[in-house]
């Protein structure tokens, strides 16, 4: 039986053609595409890190100068809150900022009490006058406004606090801060402490009269 062929040798030598020229074609069109893609590689085990895609933009430098982001703190805040400290002997690392609205509990070591007797004072009254006065610890003395008296509470020589006590860490007059209060006719008008060494941290305020410890005398 003689065979019959669906196409011509021409046309299967043109057949062939087509499709050869066809995957040549794709051949180069995947070269292409592989030439072209973004090529990721991951960090492994063999400590090989990470590159980012070719078409991926860098962040920009820093400058140092960019804006912080909203409701940041301040650099400034931050850094007093981490450097506080005091060329006197390092007092401020041990002398947290007073809140003055805040009574803390006064411990005087044994090793303080009775070693102490007296403080040496600059009041400055409502007429912006100053006068230097001496006021016995645990004493009362006039203030300068019309019926109005400062007590002086306590004297502690080297002032320590960790915001609910304060107290003393030796005898020596390192950080030498006066409790003090305001009283007029029985009533406390201001209270809190006022520092020798470090008066920023004075946590004693009124508009009737500024303290200014000068020096302490210790008893004989």
């Amino acid at each position: 039986m003689e065979s019959r062929h669906i196409f011509s040798r021409p046309q299967l030598v043109a057949l062939s053609l087509v499709l050869i020229l066809f995957a040549g074609g794709c051949s180069k069109e995947e070269a292409k595409q592989a030439k072209t893609a973004p090529v990721a590689q991951t960090a492994d085990n063999s400590g090989t890190t990470a590159v980012p895609p070719a078409n991926q933009s860098l962040l920009p430098p820093v400058k140092g100068d960019e804006p912080l982001p909203p409701n940041h703190p301040s650099l400034d805040a931050l850094y007093e809150k981490d450097h506080q400290s005091a060329d006197n002997g390092g007092a401020g690392a041990v002398h947290p900022k007073l809140d003055s609205t805040k009574v803390l509990s006064v411990v005087v070591p044994e090793g303080t009490k009775g070693h102490w007797k007296a403080v040496n004072l600059v009041i400055t009254g409502p007429d912006g006058k100053e006068r230097a006065v001496r006021a016995a610890i645990g004493g009362k003395i006039a203030a300068g406004a019309e019926g109005v008296q400062l007590h002086v509470m306590n004297f502690l020589p080297a002032y320590t606090s960790d915001f609910n006590t304060a107290t003393s860490s030796s005898n020596e007059p390192t950080n030498p801060a006066v409790q003090v209060q305001l009283i007029k006719q029985g009533k406390v008008l201001a209270e809190g402490w006022v520092f020798q060494k470090l008066p920023d941290f004075n946590s004693f305020s009124s508009s009737l009269v500024k303290v200014r410890l000068v020096s302490a005398e210790p008893a004989k």
